[in-house]
């Protein structure tokens, strides 16, 4: 299950840059492609905000995007990248950990008994319940709820070797 508020409040944020939304099949995709989640009817917050930034919402099979607050015809094919997640096989079970890195921004450690991953605490948020999964520590991080996947969030890569020890020593720890 994905947080509506939480999902509104991260559409509010990404218009300033870029925000692409695609309909399929009564449904909608939506992602500033750090993260990609589905939504529908029951995510009421999001769609109106998302009415209100479009100015309605695509019809069926259709897409919009925003670069830097204006509207675009440059749209990425965003529902190729959720059917190719949605069908490919995740090796990794995930558990989130309550320990957080406050570096540019906060973010939430993930932890397996092989390696550990972080992600920005923001994303996390959109997470209420199901299972969190990927292939390896730097791959897309995608959210099930009931074998059906509802989200997508890329991981944060670190930048100095410092961090990666720090991830390693979190698998020995938390896992």
């Amino acid at each position: 299950m994905l947080n509506d508020k939480q999902i509104a409040k991260l559409v509010k944020g990404a218009v300033k840059e870029r925000l692409y939304i695609q309909e399929h099949e009564g449904e909608y995709l939506i992602s500033n492609s750090f993260w990609l989640f589905k939504v529908n009817f029951t995510h009421k917050k999001t769609l109106q905000e998302l009415a209100k930034i479009f100015l309605s919402l695509p019809g069926a099979g259709e897409k919009k995007a925003i670069l830097y607050k204006e509207i675009t015809d440059n749209v990425p094919d965003i529902l190729n990248v959720f059917q190719n997640l949605q069908t490919s096989a995740h090796c990794h079970d995930l558990k989130a950990t309550p320990f957080m890195q406050e570096k540019e921004y906060v973010s939430r450690i993930l932890v397996n008994n092989e390696f550990a991953t972080i992600i920005q605490d923001d994303f996390y948020k959109v997470f209420e319940s199901g299972e969190l999964k990927c292939n390896g520590r730097y791959t897309p991080i995608c959210i099930f709820d009931n074998g059906e996947l509802e989200g997508i969030i890329m991981p944060i890569k670190p930048k100095e070797q410092e961090e990666i020890d720090m991830l390693d020593r979190f698998v020995k720890i938390a896992a």
